[in-house]
C-alpha cells in the first residue's frame, strides 16, 4: 500500500483504524505513508487512531502529521507484528487507553528519526509510546506527554525486555499522574537504555527514568531520583538547569525545545564529533565540532532565524449561484505558512467584485455581480507574512433570479423524536428512507428523486453523535449541516423548527394538522443542477427538549417538498481549559465556559478526578450560570497531582479539560 499527500480528517471505525487499516499478506506486506496529514479521527473501542497496522511487515511514515486522534489502543498509531518507521513526522496531541501517541504490540519495534512526539495522553501506559518492542530515536523529540500511570514519554514492557536506544534525541518535560513516586516521568524501559549524545530530563525534581540497566555516553539527565548518567563524557544536573528555550516552526504544528547560550548541553556537554551515523539534527543542521547534543544543537552565537513564508492555497474552491451573488466555499490550505491564517480574499473573475472572510470562517458571499453572467472565483490566504498563492479557479456559475422556498407545511400526523415524515405536492411520500450514517453522527436520508444528509454541529464545529435509538441530536444556539440533491435549480429550501405534537392524537380523514409557531432556522440556496450544502444556526430562546425539524423546498417538477424529522435539542455546554497557577502549598485553577438552553441563575455541578484515580466525584463549588449564558469556575487542587474535570446540568455534560501538574 502506498499513501501519498493525503489528507484523513473527522474518520471513525467502530473497531480499529479510524482512518487507516493496513492488513499485511504475502504480495503486500509493507506500507508507505508520505507528505499526509491525519486528524481528528477515531476508532471508537478499538486500535490505532489514525493508523492500524495487523501484521504488516513494515510501515514507513514519512513528512506527515498525525493530530487529535483518540483510539482505546495506540491515539496516533497501532502496530501489530511488524516494524514501524518514522522521519521527519510530527505525532502530536492524541489520546488513547494505552499509548498516548503510538502503540507497539507483538514484538513489533518502532523507529524514529527528525520527528517530535509531543503532547499525548494516554490512561494508563506511555503518555507518548508504549512498546512492547524496543524503540529507537535518532533527532527526535519526546516531550510533554502525559500518562495517568505510567511513564509520561516512553513506557517498554513484556518479555526479554526490550531496549530503549536514543541517538542524539530529547525526551523532556513528559509527566505522570501515578501516585507511584517511583514510576518515571520520562521513560520506563524493561531492558537497557541506551543513550548517545541525548537528553532525559524535567524541569521539575521528578524520577525522570528507570531501566534494567544503562548505557549513557556524552549525555545528560536531571533524574534526582538516585539514577544518575556515569558514563563517558555524560553529567547528571539539577532539575531546570538543562535550560532548553522554546522554538517554533521545527516541524508541522512542533513547538520542541531548544538548548539555550546557558545550557549545560552547551557549555558543559559540547562533544568533538557526532556519531557517524546522525550527521544532522532535528532541524536539519549539520553536526560539526564542537556541537551540543539532543534532538537539536546551537552553539554559544543565537540561531540563525527560521525562514517566514505565507500559506499555501485555499483547496476545493466551489460557488453557489445566487441572485445577483455568489456563495464560495472553500477548504483551508494544505500548509497554513510560518503563522495562521488571519484571512481570505475571494475574487471574481469576470469584474473583480471580491468578499473578505476572516478565519476560520471558510465561505463569503461575493455580491454585486450580473444576473446572466458565468463568473468562477479564486481564494488566496493571509497571514503574519503575507498573501498566499491563488487557489481555484472554481466551478462556473450564473447568478439568477431565486426561486424562494415555499412556506413551512402542516403535519398529518404526530412525530415522535427519531420519526420521520415525507410530504410532496400535498400527499405523504412512503418512499423514504432515513438512516444513521457509518459513523452515527448524522443521517442519511433518500427518497423518489432526491436525497439529504442532516447533522447537528457541536461548539467545535465537529458533528455530534446520534443518541443511541438513532434520534438526531442538535444542541442549543448550535449548527445545523446539510446537503442535498434532487431539487428545483436556483431555488431556495428553508430550515424550521417546530413544536413537538408527539402526544398528538392521529388525525382522521388524512386531514392535515396545522402545527403553529414555526420557527425560521436558515436558508441554503441550490445550484444549477439542483444540490445544495450549507449550515443554519438555531435561534435563540428555543428551549431544549424534543423538537420538529422541516426542511421545504421544490422538486424538479414545481411540488412541494417537505421532510419532516423528529429531533432532540439538548443544552451546549463548553468548558474552556482557563489555567492552572501556583497557589502557595496548592495549585489553583481558574477557568470559564460558556452556555446556551440553560436558564440563568441555572447551577452547574463540576465534576473532578485526580491523577491515578478511576472514577470522578462532584466537587462542592458553586457554579453560576450568567444572563449571558457564561459561567466561571476556581479550585483549589493538590500540586503533585493531575486534573480531569467537567461540569454538567441535568443530562448535559461539557467537554473534559485535563490540567496537567506544573511542579
Amino acid at each position: 500500500a502506498k499513501i501519498t499527500d493525503s489528507t484523513f480528517d473527522g474518520n471513525f471505525s467502530p473497531l480499529s483504524g479510524g482512518a487507516l487499516y493496513l492488513f499485511g499478506t504475502p504480495a503486500d506486506a509493507a506500507a508507505t505513508v508520505t507528505g499526509s496529514t491525519f486528524t481528528d479521527n477515531g476508532s471508537g473501542r478499538g486500535r490505532g487512531g489514525a493508523i492500524f497496522s495487523y501484521y504488516s511487515d513494515v510501515v514507513t511514515v514519512t513528512d506527515s502529521y498525525i493530530a487529535r486522534n483518540e483510539a482505546d489502543n495506540g491515539g496516533g498509531i497501532h502496530m501489530y507484528e511488524g516494524a514501524l518507521f518514522l522521519a521527519h513526522t510530527t505525532v502530536q496531541a492524541n489520546n488513547s487507553y494505552s499509548g498516548g501517541g503510538i502503540r507497539i504490540e507483538s514484538g513489533s519495534t518502532v523507529t524514529a528519526s527528525y520527528s517530535s512526539i509531543i503532547d499525548n495522553f494516554a490512561g494508563v501506559f506511555g503518555g507518548g509510546i508504549d512498546s512492547d518492542g524496543a524503540v529507537t530515536l535518532a533527532s527526535t523529540y519526546v516531550g510533554r506527554n502525559l500518562s495517568n500511570m505510567g511513564a509520561g514519554g516512553i513506557e517498554t514492557h513484556g518479555s526479554g525486555g526490550p531496549q530503549v536506544v536514543l541517538l542524539f534525541s530529547t525526551v523532556y518535560d513528559d509527566s505522570t499522574a501515578s501516585p507511584d513516586p517511583g514510576i518515571p516521568t520520562a521513560i520506563k524501559s524493561a531492558g537497557a537504555l541506551v543513550s548517545l549524545g541525548s537528553v532525559i530530563g524535567s524541569s521539575f525534581d521528578d524520577t525522570v527514568w528507570s531501566a534494567a540497566y544503562v548505557d549513557d555516553t556524552n549525555s545528560v539527565t536531571t533524574d534526582q531520583g538516585g539514577r544518575a548518567f556515569s558514563g563517558p563524557g555524560s553529567q547528571t544536573v539539577a532539575a531546570g538547569e538543562i535550560g532548553l528555550d522554546p522554538r517554533d516552526g521545527a516541524l508541522p504544528g512542533t513547538p520542541g525545545r531548544s538548548p539555550s547560550a546557558t545550557s549545560p548541553l552547551v557549555t558543559g556537554a559540547s562533544l568533538t564529533s557526532p556519531s557517524p551515523s546522525i550527521t544532522l539534527d532535528q532541524l536539519g543542521v549539520l553536526r560539526v565540532s564542537p556541537f551540543t547534543i539532543g534532538a537539536r544543537q546551537f552553539g554559544l552565537a543565537p540561531p540563525p532565524p527560521i525562514p517566514t513564508y505565507p500559506p499555501s492555497a485555499p483547496r476545493d474552491v466551489t460557488a453557489v449561484a445566487g441572485e445577483r451573488s455568489a456563495i464560495v466555499s472553500w477548504k483551508a490550505p494544505a500548509d497554513p505558512g510560518s503563522f495562521p491564517v488571519s484571512n481570505y480574499q475571494v475574487t471574481a473573475s469576470p469584474g473583480g467584485a471580491s468578499c473578505l472572510a476572516s478565519a476560520p470562517s471558510l465561505s463569503c458571499t461575493v455580491s454585486g455581480l450580473a444576473n446572466g453572467t458565468t463568473y468562477s472565483f479564486t481564494v488566496k490566504a493571509l497571514n503574519g507574512v503575507g498573501w498566499g498563492p491563488l487557489g481555484g479557479p472554481s466551478n462556473d456559475v450564473t447568478p439568477g433570479r431565486m426561486t424562494p422556498a415555499p412556506p413551512p407545511q402542516p403535519l398529518p400526523m404526530p412525530l415522535a423524536p427519531g420519526a420521520s415524515l415525507l410530504i410532496v405536492g400535498g400527499a405523504q411520500d412512503p418512499n423514504l428512507a432515513v438512516d444513521p450514517n457509518a459513523s452515527r453522527k448524522g443521517l442519511d436520508i433518500s427518497g423518489q428523486g432526491f436525497s439529504m444528509t442532516l447533522a447537528g454541529l457541536g461548539p467545535d464545529g465537529r458533528p455530534l453523535n446520534l443518541a443511541p435509538d438513532g434520534t438526531l441530536l442538535l444542541e442549543s444556539e448550535r449548527d445545523v449541516r446539510t446537503t442535498g440533491s434532487g431539487f428545483l435549480p436556483n431555488s431556495q429550501v428553508d430550515l424550521y423548527l417546530d413544536p413537538p405534537v408527539q402526544d398528538a392524537q392521529p388525525v382522521q380523514d388524512a386531514r392535515l394538522t396545522s402545527v403553529t409557531g414555526s420557527t425560521y432556522v436558515g436558508t441554503v440556496t441550490t445550484d444549477a443542477n439542483g444540490d445544495f450544502s450549507g449550515t443554519a444556526t438555531l435561534p435563540e430562546g428555543i428551549a431544549p427538549g424534543d423538537h420538529v425539524v422541516q426542511s421545504v423546498g421544490w422538486t424538479t417538477a414545481g411540488e412541494i417538498r417537505a421532510l419532516s424529522l423528529g429531533v432532540t435539542i439538548e443544552p451546549s455546554l463548553v468548558l474552556d481549559r482557563g489555567e492552572r497557577v501556583a497557589a502557595g502549598v496548592n495549585d489553583r485553577i481558574r477557568t470559564s465556559g460558556e452556555s446556551a438552553g440553560i436558564p440563568a441563575g441555572a447551577l452547574l455541578t463540576p465534576h473532578i478526578r485526580y491523577g491515578g484515580e478511576s472514577t470522578f466525584r462532584d466537587g462542592k463549588a458553586t457554579i453560576t450560570v450568567q444572563s449571558d449564558g457564561s459561567f466561571r469556575w476556581s479550585r483549589l487542587v493538590r500540586k503533585d497531582k493531575a486534573l480531569t474535570a467537567y461540569v454538567s446540568y441535568a443530562d448535559s455534560e461539557s467537554n473534559t479539560i485535563v490540567w496537567a501538574r506544573i511542579r
